[in-house]
């Protein structure tokens, strides 16, 4: 069971056409100071299928398409306007500049990191493979009123099954907080049907 989202980071990749092959950078992890997680929800994409005889179900069939997120962060930091908006952001800090060139926004690997509620210093991982930002974050702000009412960063995001090998997400249980995203994917096999 998952206890509270303690960490939230992401890792860029490269698709190597001729080989077929995904190659990730290191997970960066945001500061939960600068940019911290306060909600997670992945809503499953894809529509499900049955087909009746007899009077009844007998195929069920539930198209895998990814999931829908909305993330709250509390703040945009520069590697999301970079990594994530595709933005350019000045090398020395001073600003960011969003440019409406039409591009869609880059791709990258979405990780959750969770604490586990029934196990002491586990850690329950969600990695959400090939993930891209839908919509431009809104901006907004008011005045101050006498107390502090903080603002934070929504955003919306898709992830899709992976055009090569399928996998759109993955949970791993982990004792520590990992760096790299998991190599190896577990393909089920396909069970038999019963005469």
């Amino acid at each position: 069971m998952k206890k509270s989202i303690v960490q939230v980071g992401y890792a860029t990749f490269t698709f190597d056409e001729e080989s077929k092959k995904y190659t990730y950078a290191p997970i960066k992890y945001f500061e939960s100071e600068k940019s911290g997680g306060r909600e997670h929800k992945a809503t499953p994409r894809g529509e499900l299928t049955e087909v009746y005889a007899d009077g009844k179900v007998v195929i069920s069939v539930n198209e895998n398409d990814g999931y829908d997120h909305t993330l709250q962060l509390l703040d945009l930091v520069d590697d999301i306007d970079k990594d994530w908006l595709g933005n350019s952001v000045a090398a020395d800090g001073s600003g960011v500049a969003e440019y409406s060139t039409g591009a869609s926004f880059p791709k990258f690997a979405l990780v959750i990191v969770h604490t586990a509620a029934n196990a002491a210093k586990k850690y329950l991982v969600d990695f959400y493979y090939d993930t891209q930002v839908t919509a431009r974050p809104e901006k907004s702000g008011k005045t101050s009123e006498g107390k502090f009412e903080a603002s934070f960063l929504d955003l919306s995001l898709k992830s899709l099954p992976r055009e090569h090998d399928d996998p759109a997400k993955r949970l791993v249980t982990y004792s520590y907080r990992t760096d790299t995203l998991p190599t190896s994917i577990i393909v089920p096999e396909e069970s038999g049907a019963s005469a």
